[in-house]
């Protein structure tokens, strides 16, 4: 099952997301402050979420994996599986995604093939223009949507980034232009460590595009 939630509502229920998202927004915010000017605040303040928590774990620190493949699309086949099978390990009932600000996921255009796919199949489940929802996925549509942010998040360089949690979870996932997992920690990292092993990832540290097609991302504007 896949549906789109309010941004509130899922921050709500994910409040290690929610601290994640205030933190991140507020620190934007305040590097702006030297430089822009009133209808830039402005605007960028609209973006923000009204964020409200009680959340006291303070931020670990940040942890990539990845997987081993011959090609890109083996490896989006093995990363689906692979976020699917940690959910099944940790017990998440599914998990939401959702964009860094209140931008609109369908804010850039791309006619790659590939992506503009994925932008067809977001406006199949509901988006429009105008959407900013967090998308909740579970079941097989969990393995479907992995491929979205994928593709997006690869190629769509103006959206900002998507991030990704489950319900009262204490980890907050995100997946680069590369394609790494990237997992930011705020309570017992080696929990999901070792499920991450168990799912078949590999702990990595450095950032090489292992799939490069003439020097550049196919695809990426």
């Amino acid at each position: 099952m896949i549906f789109l939630s309010e941004r509130s509502e899922i921050l709500s229920q994910c409040p290690a997301l929610a601290k994640y998202m205030q933190d991140w927004q507020q620190a934007e915010y305040e590097d702006m402050l030297a430089d822009a000017d009133e209808d830039e605040l402005t605007f960028f303040r609209g973006q923000m979420d009204g964020i409200t928590h009680n959340y006291t774990h303070i931020l670990q620190g940040e942890t990539i994996y990845k997987l081993e493949a011959d090609n890109i699309y083996d490896y989006l086949q093995g990363l689906s599986d692979g976020v699917f099978k940690l959910a099944e390990l940790m017990g998440w009932n599914g998990m939401s995604f959702m964009v860094l600000y209140k931008i609109p996921w369908l804010l850039q255009r791309n006619a790659y093939p590939l992506v503009a796919a994925e932008l067809k199949y977001l406006q199949s489940i509901g988006m429009n223009a105008d959407s900013t929802d967090a998308i909740t996925a579970t079941g097989v549509e969990l393995k479907r949507i992995i491929k979205t942010i994928f593709w997006l998040g690869r190629c769509n360089a103006l959206l900002p980034y998507i991030h990704f949690t489950a319900t009262g979870a204490d980890w907050v996932l995100y997946i680069c232009k590369y394609g790494y997992l990237h997992v930011y920690s705020y309570d017992n990292h080696q929990r999901i460590h070792e499920k991450l092993l168990e799912a078949g990832f590999n702990q990595y540290t450095g950032k090489q595009e292992d799939f490069l097609e003439g020097g550049a991302m196919i695809g990426r504007v």
